[in-house]
């Protein structure tokens, strides 16, 4: 199977799950992913995640962002360790680092400090808050840089609107969707020019992106998009919404006037089409309470279920559900790869990484033990010699 990073070798200084998705989604597309994990903390605490432990310093966290990676134990505070890993750098295409800001300067795990190991070495440092400034040394996860950043959303539970943050990692998500962009970047100049750099992607930054347009709009004078809307409407669109039918809530969102007006067609109201009240998508946006109460009277009559039938493929709609709902549908099954596990007798579910080459989703193995690769790692090390930059 055609891999596009075969033969790439990064080291990574990893814990939790942003750094490690990143490493995880290039591991994917086939590079040898070398997790330096301190043995003095038994390796990356995200191994001790419960509580679904599948062994000593195993879970399903873990599992979960860690695949076709290889682990070795080195500590960078002992002479020995630091020596063996600028040897493991001289072998290495780049280093990802996800840690404290000030902790990858304490540990010299820069650029300039090990370029001299290797020339085009390219490093990759996610951070909360960046490398330098005042919040270096802050502490933080992906919940805490929402909270500041007003990305906690006001979703529906069961009785109320309750504040959560948005999704269960999609924050960590993105940031390692960058960090892993950003790090191919400077792999691709350096291949090129024969010279590394320093890349940086910072979780608040990774925060602030997420705002997208409405960020647009409040830097530049628009005004109220912090009053809550009802049932998750769209600040700009409409219908563009959570609707309640007979047995549950589905999503529709009619963002174009072709989306309208497949909606009126297929509901037998095209009477609505010549509604002065909705006839373009700012009478339809500056009425959408009426426009709710309409469409909610009609979604009444229908199961999610039946209204999907109607309406799947013809406007963009899905029933608002659980994942362990979802998970059981055939269309997500399609998505999940079963691996080898010594605590599963009947194999690792987990949802695969969602790059495909030519067609095909690559192969994956369970994350490796603690250590588990140190001597396979040592043994590949003193049978090829160190790869410098090449000569441009």
């Amino acid at each position: 199977m055609y891999k596009p990073l075969d033969g790439l070798r990064l080291l990574a200084l990893e814990q939790a799950d942003a750094g490690p998705f990143a490493t995880q989604l290039l591991a994917g597309l086939g590079a040898d992913i070398i997790k330096i994990e301190h043995d003095r903390s038994h390796g990356d605490h995200a191994r001790r995640m419960g509580p679904y432990d599948l062994g000593v310093d195993d879970c399903l966290y873990f599992q979960t962002y860690n695949r076709s990676k290889r682990s070795m134990t080195l500590d960078l505070h002992d002479r020995g360790d630091r020596k063996l890993f600028h040897k493991l750098i001289e072998s290495a295409d780049g280093l990802v680092t996800a840690l404290r800001g000030d902790v990858v300067d304490k540990l010299g795990l820069d650029y300039p400090r090990l370029k001299a190991y290797r020339p085009d070495l390219v490093c990759a440092h996610l951070t909360a808050y960046g490398r330098e400034g005042p919040r270096a040394h802050w502490p933080a996860y992906s919940a805490i840089i929402q909270a500041e950043l007003g990305l906690f959303h006001h979703q529906p539970s069961q009785d109320d609107f309750d504040l959560y943050p948005h999704g269960a990692a999609s924050l960590d998500m993105l940031a390692g969707s960058l960090l892993a962009n950003g790090l191919l970047a400077g792999l691709l100049a350096a291949h090129r020019q024969g010279k590394g750099c320093d890349v940086d992607i910072t979780l608040f930054g990774a925060g602030l992106i997420q705002h997208g347009y409405q960020a647009s709009w409040q830097l530049n004078g628009a005004q109220g998009l912090e009053a809550p809307r009802e049932r998750a409407q769209h600040p700009s669109s409409a219908p563009s919404q959570v609707f309640q039918t007979r047995d549950g809530w589905i999503l529709i969102m009619c963002q174009r006037p072709k989306f309208w007006a497949a909606l009126c067609q297929a509901l037998e109201k095209e009477s609505w089409l010549h509604d002065l009240r909705f006839r373009n998508r700012v009478s339809r946006r500056l009425n959408a309470h009426a426009l709710q109460e309409e469409l909610e009277a009609v979604f009444l009559t229908g199961t999610n279920t039946q209204w999907l039938d109607v309406l799947a493929g013809k406007i963009p709609i899905a029933p608002v559900q659980s994942f362990e709902s979802a998970s059981h549908t055939d269309f997500v099954q399609d998505y999940i790869q079963t691996l080898d596990h010594p605590a599963m007798p009947d194999g690792l579910r987990l949802v695969q990484d969602p790059i495909a080459v030519n067609g095909q989703v690559m192969p994956a193995h369970r994350a490796p033990d603690l250590n588990g690769d140190a001597g396979e790692v040592l043994d590949d090390l003193l049978a090829r010699p160190a790869r410098r930059a090449a000569t441009h």
